[in-house]
């Protein structure tokens, strides 16, 4: 069962940064099967510990790519990202801070959120630059 199934329409036509807008799904689906399964004590540890870490890589990878093109939103993406990972750290600290306390709906609520809001509204905008400076660099 998954709580958000990857569609093509998500894309942003870079295959790194695809396949990293794929691996939050994973994070986001394996979070929903553990609540479905009222399992969610270990994995919701690991899960706030993967997406923290893999948020700063991405953004990095994202910020990166933007940069080699010099995309001109590019620092307003950039602070999107800053806004998303204190969230993330946020939710980091709250899940430390009241241990027994199940976050799993929360913070499922809160990826599901962000991803697609993250993909449909801000890596849609800089996708077309993206794909246009690879086939001009590669044209």
């Amino acid at each position: 069962m998954e709580a958000v199934k990857w569609e093509e329409g998500m894309s942003v036509g870079i295959k790194e940064i695809d396949d990293q807008h794929r691996y939050f799904l994973e994070l986001i689906n394996g979070l929903y099967e553990s609540i479905i399964q009222e399992n969610t004590e270990k994995v919701l540890d690991e899960t706030v510990q993967k997406l923290s870490a893999y948020a700063k890589l991405h953004f990095e990878t994202e910020e990166r790519y933007l940069a080699e093109v010099g995309y001109d939103k590019a620092e307003q993406h950039k602070k999107e990202h800053a806004d998303l990972l204190a969230q993330v750290e946020g939710f980091a600290q709250e899940h430390r801070d009241f241990q027994g306390i199940d976050l799993s709906w929360k913070l499922l609520e809160f990826m599901q959120n962000w991803l697609v809001d993250h993909l449909e509204n801000e890596d849609r905008l800089y996708a077309e630059c993206l794909r246009d400076a690879r086939v001009s660099k590669n044209g």
